[in-house]
C-alpha cells in the first residue's frame, strides 16, 4: 500500500498518525520502525528488535495500563477518539 503513494504523502501520514493515533504511546517512550520497502536487511533489524524483547507481552499489557491512568487524570492528551478507546465514551 505504501509504495504506492508518494514518499510526501507517506511522511505527512507518519507525522499526523504520530500527534494523533500514536501519541499516548509515544508519550510513553514506545519506539516506531519503518520497513523500506524491499528491504530484507531493515526487515531483519525490526523482527530481531521484536525477538529482543523478552518480555514484550507483559510490557505492552503494562503500558496500555499506563496510557489509560495518564489519560484519565489528564496527563496525555488524546484525541475524542483515541479518549475513548482508553476510557471509553463520555
Amino acid at each position: 500500500m505504501w509504495n504506492s503513494v508518494s514518499a510526501e504523502y507517506g511522511e505527512q501520514r507518519e507525522l499526523d498518525l504520530c500527534d494523533t493515533v500514536w501519541r499516548p504511546m509515544l508519550c510513553l517512550g514506545i519506539g516506531r520502525a519503518r520497513f523500506t520497502p524491499f528491504n530484507e536487511n531493515r526487515a531483519r533489524d525490526i523482527v530481531k528488535q521484536l525477538i529482543d524483547l523478552d518480555t514484550r507481552v507483559a510490557l505492552l499489557q503494562e503500558d496500555t495500563v499506563a496510557v489509560a491512568t495518564k489519560a484519565k487524570k489528564g496527563e496525555i492528551p488524546l484525541s475524542k477518539r483515541i479518549r475513548g478507546l482508553f476510557i471509553g465514551r463520555g
